[in-house]
This record gives structure tokens, sequence and C-alpha cells, in this order.
């Protein structure tokens, strides 16, 4: 279990980099199929939270051999370029010139088999996940280097509703057509578990699919999510179902005891009383995700409770 490489691959941007605000600007004015949802700040906007991952891992999960940071012509200022197990990958070095520029998460997540050098073996995250306390290998792949896949609240109809879960829906179902199998969940919203091979496999099933989604520039209705490669995995047999309990009275009481059931947690940053729920819960993993009702209020907040946790600079930093 301990001898095959795990990478990182992060997606980054500095929503205040002027440049990238006139770009993307100008692209919004000319497009007509975008979801409103998709474009609100919370998508773009920043707290450093990167450089707070990084610490987590570092102190968490060091065993991570390299990290790739997806970025669009912008590096962080904090960042130490010089450390030898980051990589800086361009849109442009993983995608065709055509399909540039694009401020499309979905888009950019069709091309991560691309990065040069990526080892079959990857994580996957967004830059507002953390790690919390001690966490190895055997947390996001089994013995047999088959990647756990993480699922949490069960389908219902009403809550088909918004771009997010309409095109899981619409992933989901284009899977259990053509395995003729039904995973009747939601994805959990984690780090994920990926092996190249099984992506690829993926794509190749449904490329007219992902090809339509990689060209959207901004997220649109009836695309693929990436909840698509984990739905593939589970289908296929080469991926392994987890269920993630929700939250309940009765896990707050046992995890004031010191017993605790949550292995990773999402929390928004609107919320209060994050850092109380971290102590008591104590996930491997955490997430504080911004979102269209968050205000400069909550981003303080949050980047308050992270320099708590994570205090001590990383050697990925300047």
């Amino acid at each position: 279990m301990e001898d095959f490489k795990i990478d990182m691959v992060y997606l980054w941007v500095d929503s205040n980099d002027e440049k990238w605000k006139e770009k993307k600007n100008k692209f919004l004015n000319n497009s007509k199929n975008y979801d409103a949802e998709a474009v609100c700040d919370g998508r773009f906007e920043q707290i450093d939270e990167l450089k707070y991952s990084l610490r987590s891992l570092e102190k968490y999960a060091n065993w991570i051999n390299h990290i790739y940071i997806i970025t669009d012509e912008q590096a962080p200022k904090w960042l130490n370029l010089n450390n030898d197990r980051i990589t800086i990958v361009d849109h442009k070095d993983i995608f065709d010139n055509s399909k540039l520029p694009t401020f499309n998460s979905m888009a950019i997540e069709t091309q991560i088999a691309n990065i040069k050098g990526l080892s079959e073996y990857f994580l996957y995250a967004n830059d507002d996940f953390f790690f919390y306390k001690k966490t190895g290998k055997k947390f996001f792949f089994n013995k047999k280097k088959m990647p756990i896949c993480r699922f949490i609240s069960k389908f219902k109809n009403q809550r088909f509703v918004g771009q997010y879960g309409l095109n899981v829906k619409y992933t989901h179902d284009l899977m259990s057509q053509k395995f003729n199998k039904y995973v009747p969940y939601f994805t959990h919203h984690c780090i994920d578990s990926y092996t190249k091979t099984n992506i690829l496999s993926c794509i190749a099933d449904f490329r007219d699919e992902y090809e339509r989604t990689s060209k959207m520039r901004f997220r649109e209705f009836n695309a693929l999510e990436r909840t698509g490669y984990s739905y593939w995995a589970v289908m296929s047999g080469k991926g392994v179902f987890k269920k993630i309990p929700k939250r309940c009275t009765f896990d707050y009481l046992l995890g004031v005891i010191g017993i605790t059931r949550f292995d990773s947690m999402v929390f928004a940053n609107t919320k209060k009383g994050i850092d109380k729920k971290l102590k008591i819960f104590k996930p491997h993993i955490f997430c504080i995700n911004d979102g269209e009702q968050c205000q400069k209020e909550d981003r303080a907040r949050a980047k308050s409770i992270l320099e708590k946790i994570y205090p001590k600079k990383s050697s990925f930093e300047i």
C-alpha cells in the first residue's frame, strides 16, 4: 500500500488580478448560455485558502508526492516557485487553444489527465479543502489501489434544482444508462481520489459529451460534472463506494465524549462556530465553502479561523 506515488492537483485563480478580471468580463459580456449562479463572486474569490491548504498538507499528509496547481497565467505571490515539489500548470499546457480562455472549473476538470508528469494515482482538490489531522494513503485508496469514492445524500427529485444538482443528475443518468446500474447518491464534496486510467477511460466512453463540456467558457446546464469520474469508477467496478453519514444531534454528543465518525466535512463560510465544530468532530478533511450569500465579514472570519489552525508557514511559501 505504501509503495506507490500519489500526486495532488489544485485549481487556483487570483480573482483580484485586473488582467484576469478584464478578460473574464469581456467574454462574459459575449456569452448567453451561462448560469448566473456560476459566475457569482464566490466562484472566484480567494482568501489565500491555497496557502493554508498547503500548510495542512505538509503537516498532515506530507507523503503526497508532487503538487500541481492549475492556473490561468497566474501564480500566488506568496508561493515558493523554487520548491521542487510544486509545478504551476497553465491552462494552455492542458487545453487546446481554441477552447481558451475558460472560466469554468467543469471544463478545466475535463483536462486534468493531460497534465504532463502527473502520476497514475492522484488527488484533486479545490483550494478550500484542508487536512485537519494525520491522514494516510488508505484514506483515499484501498489495498488494491482502487480509488475510494465518497457519496452523501440520496437523490430526491426536489433537490434537483440549480445548475449543480441538475448537472449531477444529468451526469449520473448518462453513466447509469451505459452500465445499467443506479447509484442514487450525490458525491460528497471532498478531496477526491482518481487514477488517470479511470478518467481517460471515462472520457473515452463519453467523448462527445466531455468535448462539449470542455468548450464551455462558463458553467452551463446539461454539462458533465467531475462527479462522472466517480460514478464511472463505481459503476465499472474500478472504484469503491463509500457512504458518508450526515450530521445529527447524536453525532454531536458522540463528538463531545471523544467518539467521531466523520472522515470529511463541509461548512458554509456564512455559518458561525466552524472552529468549535472542528474541535468536536475532528474530521480528517474539511472544506470552508464560499457561495452566493457570502459577505466580506464571512470571508474575514474564515481566514481568521484558518490562520489560527495553521499559523506556521510551510516550505511552499516564500
